[in-house]
């Protein structure tokens, strides 16, 4: 129970220096630094567990920070996983609003520079933006979180899976100049009969590689692989 009367906070004070086991574990040598510890549910792997993890740090980062503004001289720090899954989707979120924009200006740069056309552009660049907003939907649609590494996921999606469309392009490309009175119609489906089977067997490979991270102990790696594979399976 925590103490409410001096003589009962003495008594733990007394008991804690008394024990060489909490010394510079749980108290300071010089008392003036304190350990509090609090354990939360079994539930570890859970959506809910991280959901709770975050609500209780929370919590107690809202009463520091109000400990604070009332100008109480002792100082507080608030670390474990909730501390880690806050600042860490906080930090991812922030990493995305800087690579997300410029994988999309080294893309757009990339198309531009080697199909020199609108169309060059627009068509790969449209398929991995869908993927994109598709996979952040269905995310937002469960309710799962935002970490620092499925943060990530949209960069990874854009810049791997332009790949696809770059080569069925280039090859309606290579057959509107290998045969120059075929029609645009006539160039797509047959640069599509010859790639239909590449293409889908680099996709469902690539989408096993990133679902092959469900194996994974930590949560976030396995959101990131169940969320990039079914965003890559989407495009």
């Amino acid at each position: 129970a925590v103490p409410d009367t001096p003589s009962a906070l003495d008594s733990l004070k007394r008991s804690l220096f008394a024990n060489s086991m909490f010394v510079n574990w749980v108290v300071s040598q010089d008392g003036t630094g304190l350990l509090i510890m609090a354990k939360m549910e079994p539930g570890e792997g859970t959506q809910e567990s991280s959901a709770q993890r975050i609500a209780v740090y929370t919590t107690i980062r809202d009463m520091v920070q109000e400990k604070k503004a009332a100008g109480v001289p002792e100082s507080f720090h608030v670390a474990g996983r909730g501390a880690l899954e806050v600042n860490f989707e906080r930090e991812g979120q922030r990493d995305l609003q800087t690579f997300l924009p410029l994988i999309l200006v080294v893309i757009v740069t990339t198309l531009y520079c080697t199909y020199r056309s609108l169309r060059g552009v627009l068509l790969p660049l449209a398929v991995v933006v869908a993927a994109v907003i598709w996979t952040l939907g269905i995310m937002a649609a469960t309710g799962f979180p935002m970490f620092f590494v499925t943060s990530m996921m949209p960069v990874v999606l854009m810049a791997v899976g332009v790949a696809d469309g770059i080569h069925i392009l280039s090859r309606y490309y290579d057959e509107l100049l290998e045969h120059p009175d075929t029609s645009s119609s006539e160039a797509v489906i047959a640069a599509m009969r010859e790639m239909w089977q590449p293409v889908i067997l680099t996709s469902l490979t690539t989408a096993a590689g990133f679902l092959s991270f469900l194996t994974a102990a930590m949560v976030p790696v396995r959101y990131f692989g169940v969320f990039t594979g079914v965003g890559w399976s989407s495009r």
